[in-house]
């Protein structure tokens, strides 16, 4: 973890009038819903989808079409730092932004007597799993292309996945199928929990399952950082 990369990389986001602009519409309009009508429970709060692509997009294409990267790799960076600590700054800030919204809508529920425990650590534990998985989502996309171009990627990759499970279906093609779910998970990265969260009914598999898309996101990541050829850079 490169605390410098890391504090720059917050104070860039913090300091971005439009990503500041797009937190406050995403997380506002849920938590006010969510304070309003305490009986609805967590419904419209604490998925970190686009809070991560707001806070994420760019975060290496960017570096790399600004010059930045040449300054950063300059200095006794290795290139694996440099993406494990974007992969892990962006994941906790997800997680962090939307936990507080979490915890507010929770205030609300327990101020009317609403608040089932149960609920509350189901929302919070999907919120951590899918911050940091889709985190190495972006991280990966964001080494392929330069500028925002990431973001563009993963909705390409969206749209294309649904299209091939719904043709998969239609013409019972079942590696069809297989393929554009898995591709799926990867670009968004999700594990559904139960509703009565203890030991037994975790969803190890799922998180597993998780853990693996991420680490190879990441791994490929790591390998595409590797050959970019930059001048200054430490390799």
């Amino acid at each position: 973890m490169n605390w410098t990369i890391a504090n720059a990389f917050l104070r860039q986001r913090a300091t971005s009038p439009m990503r500041v602009a797009l937190l406050f519409i995403a997380l506002g309009p849920p938590l006010l819903f969510a304070t309003a009508a305490p009986g609805m429970g967590f419904i419209g709060v604490g998925d970190p989808f686009f809070i991560v692509w707001i806070l994420g997009a760019g975060m290496i294409g960017q570096d790399v079409s600004s010059g930045v990267l040449h300054l950063t790799f300059a200095r006794p960076v290795r290139r694996s730092e440099y993406v494990f600590t974007k992969w892990l700054t962006l994941g906790a800030a997800a997680t962090v932004l939307v936990l507080v919204q979490i915890l507010i809508a929770a205030g609300a529920q327990a101020s009317h007597g609403m608040l089932e425990p149960l609920a509350l650590s189901k929302v919070v534990s999907e919120c951590v799993l899918k911050s940091f998985g889709l985190a190495a989502t972006v991280a990966l996309c964001s080494s392929l292309l330069t500028g925002l171009g990431d973001a563009a990627l993963v909705a390409l990759t969206t749209i294309s996945t649904t299209v091939m499970q719904f043709v998969g279906d239609h013409w019972n093609w079942p590696v069809i199928v297989t393929i554009g779910r898995e591709l799926f998970r990867l670009a968004n990265p999700s594990v559904e929990m139960p509703a009565a969260l203890t030991f037994a009914t975790v969803p190890w598999q799922g998180i597993a399952q998780l853990a693996s898309n991420a680490a190879i996101a990441l791994a490929v990541a790591v390998v595409v950082m590797n050959r970019k050829e930059l001048s200054y850079a430490s390799g």
